[in-house]
C-alpha cells in the first residue's frame, strides 16, 4: 500500500514558507491587519512583567506584525533591536527608527556606531517574528536559521 502524502504533514519547509508568506502578505493588506497589530500591542503590555527590564524586539519587514506602537511606549522597558552581521544578529538599544538604514532584506537596522550593544542573554523578554506559528508555538521562520 502506498502512503497518501496528501494526509501527511508537508516536510518541505520552503513550500510551507512560500504558502504562509503569501497568506500573511494578503492579510497584511486588509483593514483587519491594523486591528490585529493593535491587539497584539495591547496583549504585550498586559503580559510583560510589571517591572522594568530589557526586551529584545524586532523592526518588522513588509507583511510582519508591526510593533511600532509598542516601541513608542514600552512602559518602563528598554528595547533592543537586531542588526545582521554576516550570520550573526547583534542587538543594540533602540532609540528611534528615524535614522535606521534598511538592509538587503528590507529590514531597518540600528547603526552600530553611536549605539549601545546589548547581549541577548541580558534580555528578560525576546519577541521573535516569523512567517507562521502553530498552536504549540512552533515557529516557521524566513529560512536563514
Amino acid at each position: 500500500m502506498t502512503e497518501d502524502r496528501s494526509l501527511t504533514p508537508l516536510r518541505d519547509k520552503s513550500v510551507l514558507r512560500k504558502h504562509y508568506q503569501r497568506v500573511r502578505n494578503d492579510f497584511a493588506a486588509t483593514p483587519e491587519a491594523k486591528a490585529a497589530c493593535a491587539q497584539l500591542v495591547t496583549h504585550l503590555r498586559k503580559v510583560l512583567p510589571n517591572k522594568a527590564g530589557l526586551c529584545a524586539s524586532y523592526l518588522n519587514k513588509s507583511g510582519e506584525a508591526s510593533l511600532e506602537d509598542f516601541h513608542r511606549q514600552p512602559e518602563g522597558w528598554q528595547l533592543a533591536v537586531p542588526r545582521v552581521d554576516g550570520d550573526d544578529l547583534d542587538f543594540f538599544l533602540f532609540d528611534s527608527e528615524a535614522d535606521m538604514p534598511v538592509n538587503r532584506w528590507g529590514i531597518r537596522e540600528p547603526r552600530p556606531e553611536g549605539s549601545q550593544a546589548v547581549d541577548l542573554s541580558q534580555c528578560q523578554v525576546v519577541l521573535v517574528p516569523g512567517v507562521a506559528f502553530d498552536i504549540f508555538g512552533h515557529r516557521l521562520g524566513h529560512g536563514r536559521g
